[in-house]
């Protein structure tokens, strides 16, 4: 099991459609309320790899809680390149997010087949927690996340 070191949060999901502005509030509630509730069970260090929606929402969250709340958001980018080719809103709300982490690491400098997964393991390595869509439940991260013993939340 893992040591208090590693008491830190990854969360991770996709984003399958275009959402209404209605849902992603709705989103961000929930992430905020197992956030808080990470908190409040002692994790201060939450990770994500700030893809489009649901690490996107969450860095926003935790950005947003960091005002109040003792809370390290740490930012593990799959390679440099990652929001190139987003739209312009995604990537404006990717770098804003950037200037705001307590941290920004990256993984690759070029894309390869192996980026998200060494990002995805980077993460979960140093975390005992994996809050996940549901969407993502047949996914690497939270594979990898029950192979190495993390406690996992799907919503």
């Amino acid at each position: 099991m893992y040591s208090q070191i590693y008491k830190a949060c990854t969360i991770a999901g996709g984003l399958q459609n275009a959402i209404t502005k209605e849902e992603e509030n709705n989103c961000k509630l929930i992430l905020f309320d197992k956030i808080l509730t990470c908190y409040k069970n002692g994790i201060k260090t939450f990770y994500t790899n700030c893809e489009m929606g649901i690490p996107i929402f969450s860095a926003e969250v935790l950005t947003s809680l960091k005002e109040n709340f003792l809370i390290a958001l740490k930012i593990v980018i799959p390679y440099e390149e990652q929001a190139v080719n987003w739209p312009e809103k995604w990537r404006e709300r990717y770098f804003n997010i950037q200037e705001k982490a307590d941290s920004v690491y990256q993984i690759d400098f070029h894309f390869c087949e192996s980026s998200y997964e060494k990002a995805d393991r980077y993460m979960i390595d140093r975390s005992s927690n994996l809050i996940c869509s549901e969407n993502s439940r047949d996914s690497f991260i939270s594979a990898y996340a029950k192979k190495k013993g993390c406690q996992i939340e799907f919503f």
